[in-house]
């Protein structure tokens, strides 16, 4: 049995394919994002780079996120 390479790419690129690697992908950033204000409440409440760490991870991960979800979006229709 010879394996197609061809076919695979097909495969993995179709679009609802890769809408469910997104929401993987999406799904581990919410688990890591919960750890992360978990330990940042807990143990890092007083400090100033935490503080600014909080201001800045989720503007830019939604940012990311949209962007992401924008290509996928101009990837499906094409």
């Amino acid at each position: 049995m010879r394996f197609d390479q061809e076919k695979a790419l097909e495969i993995v690129s179709s679009p609802p394919v890769v809408w469910f690697i997104l929401g993987l992908v999406l799904l581990f950033f919410a688990v890591v994002s919960i750890i992360l204000v978990y330990h940042w409440r807990k143990y890092g409440s007083k400090s100033k780079h935490i503080a600014f760490a909080e201001i800045v991870y989720f503007p830019v991960a939604l940012v990311f996120i949209g962007i992401s979800v924008f290509a996928l979006i101009m990837y499906s229709t094409l």
